[in-house]
């Protein structure tokens, strides 16, 4: 199994689990809506930050490898 299959999963279980946990809590439905739509926006936003992370990384690698290949293309550096 490839660690972002893992890790993908380990986040999906755990949004379930705390969501499940907030739906058990002895709490009103205001308050346990409050809670879980205040966690699905944070991890949102978190995830959010991540995948931009990610795309950024994988845009300057792709530039990168372009550069290098036009540079073994063409002799010059790009």
């Amino acid at each position: 199994m490839s660690s972002g299959k893992f890790l993908f999963g380990a986040l999906v279980g755990g949004a379930i689990g705390a969501a499940v946990g907030m739906l058990l809590a002895p709490r009103s439905g205001v308050e346990t809506r409050e809670m879980i739509s205040e966690e699905v926006s944070s991890r949102y936003d978190d995830a959010k930050g991540k995948v931009g992370d990610k795309v950024s990384e994988l845009e300057n690698t792709g530039k990168k490898t372009l550069d290098d290949v036009a540079e073994k293309l063409t002799g010059k550096k790009a």
